[in-house]
């Protein structure tokens, strides 16, 4: 089982499918560690809205929002 990559208060670049068509990416923030599910650690995340709340696996989250504003894109 992997430790968890991210913390607590971090902001990460999640992307949200909500229909066909329509993707939206956002800063989220992590507000609970959860348990691993094969092998693989889950984060309980909030919106930038404050009120949307997802659970989601370490492989659906991007870089974190730190990280990203560090090494911009050339």
């Amino acid at each position: 089982m992997q430790s968890h990559r991210f913390a607590l208060g971090e902001f990460v670049a999640f992307t949200e499918k909500r229909f066909p068509g329509l993707i939206w990416a956002a800063e989220w923030e992590i507000i609970d560690l959860l348990e691993a599910v094969d092998g693989t650690p889950r984060y309980r995340i909030r919106g930038p809205d404050g009120v949307s709340k997802e659970v989601i696996s370490e492989r659906e989250l991007g870089v974190r929002v730190a990280d990203r504003r560090e090494h911009p894109a050339a």
